[in-house]
């Protein structure tokens, strides 16, 4: 509190009293009254109690000839109110919310213009600019505080999180400490296309299963694994040190009405295109059906996610921990691309998007592994001899 008078000094209505910094604002408090002024109950710098008196004020009326106060001891502040006030002495109150008329509130026209269309009353924002200044963040900030009251009083239902979701929240609370690195290409599938729709009918007459273009991504991926098997690998951060695993047990993300399940196809590197296609319709089927046990679940040591079967492109995706490795596969397009003549052809292109633990893993090699995957899906030739 900063004083501006002393006992026994004449005051007139208005004139200034003393300052008062509340939580809000530093607030001039002024005179009601014509008088002189009979005690401080302050110190000057001391903390003003709320709804405490805190001068005495002896009106003008009462005043004696030689400049004295009759020294009438002050009423309560509720005596204040009334409209007949018996005692002369006037109690200056500090109020917790000081009436905006009491106040100078500082704010530039545009401010309070920007104010008024929001709705907002400007008497009670609290200002940060200099001198009490409020500016128009201010306000903002104000009207931001209005948003949440209203969301929060808004009726919801508190829903329990599923056993999938619980596994998500687990998994994404460990991938925060996993500094990811990002990577992003195209492959094209015109070749892969073209076997795929010539081989399906015989295969699936055969041996009744239909061989998805994911059948064919999975084994394509197992085969990449075998010239980099560090991204087939788990960080074991309490021991600085990778674990590399023979078996590719690859995770691959699906879309269910329960939320998102990654079973995993164990030892993919021993499976046949056709055998992968059918354990990947039977985990698929389980997924959808809230039937995968923890055996079906776990033991995963790199992901497949499949984000172009709802439409998106690029993405990037969130490393599975202890996994070091990701790949997301977008929506395939048919757009033009320059064949090896310079001929503009029309291609299909699928994008795709890594994300690999960067305390562990290069991108180098993230690059690298991309493009033998990338290589292996364009040429076929590979995949064929893995086929049956």
């Amino acid at each position: 509190m900063l004083r501006h008078v002393q006992e026994g000094n004449v005051v007139r209505q208005f004139d200034k009293i003393a300052e008062v910094q509340s939580d809000k604002a530093t607030v001039e408090i002024t005179s009601r009254f014509d008088g002189i002024i009979k005690k401080l109950h302050y110190e000057k710098g001391a903390t003003a109690k709320v709804g405490q008196p805190l001068v005495d004020i002896d009106v003008e009326g009462d005043v004696k000839e030689d400049g004295k106060g009759d020294g009438r001891i002050a009423m309560p502040a509720a005596k204040l109110a009334e409209k007949q006030i018996s005692n002369p002495v006037r109690n200056i109150e500090v109020l917790k919310h000081p009436p905006v008329e009491n106040l100078t509130i500082k704010a530039m026209p545009g401010v309070r213009h920007f104010a008024k269309t929001n709705g907002v009353d400007i008497g009670k924002v609290r200002p940060s600019g200099k001198s009490g200044q409020i500016t128009k963040e201010d306000v903002q900030k104000s009207m931001n505080v209005a948003i949440r009251a209203n969301v929060d009083a808004a009726e919801y239902e508190l829903v329990p999180l599923n056993a999938f979701q619980k596994a998500m929240e687990r998994s994404m609370k460990a991938a925060l400490n996993i500094p990811h690195f990002g990577f992003h290409d195209e492959i094209l599938l015109n070749r892969l296309s073209g076997l795929r729709t010539s081989l399906l009918p015989s295969i699936e007459l055969r041996y009744g299963v239909k061989v998805t273009v994911m059948s064919f991504f999975i084994k394509a991926l197992s085969l990449a694994l075998t010239d980099y098997p560090v991204l087939n690998s788990h960080f074991d951060e309490p021991n600085h040190s990778l674990k590399h695993y023979r078996a590719h047990n690859i995770g691959v993300a699906v879309d269910t009405a329960h939320g998102l399940a990654v079973p995993v196809i164990k030892n993919v590197q021993d499976l046949s295109v056709i055998e992968v296609a059918r354990e990947l319709s039977r985990l698929t089927e389980a997924a959808r059906e809230n039937r995968l046990s923890q055996t079906e679940l776990g033991g995963g040591t790199i992901t497949l996610s499949n984000i172009g079967s709802i439409g998106g492109t690029t993405a990037s995706p969130i490393i599975v921990a202890p996994q070091v490795c990701i790949v997301a596969v977008g929506r395939t397009q048919v757009l033009p691309r320059f064949d090896e003549n310079m001929q503009v052809t029309a291609n299909k292109v699928m994008p795709i998007s890594w994300s690999a633990d960067h305390r562990v893993i290069d991108g180098a090699t993230v690059a690298r592994f991309s493009a033998r995957w990338r290589n292996i899906l364009e040429d076929t030739s590979t995949l064929l001899l893995h086929l049956y």
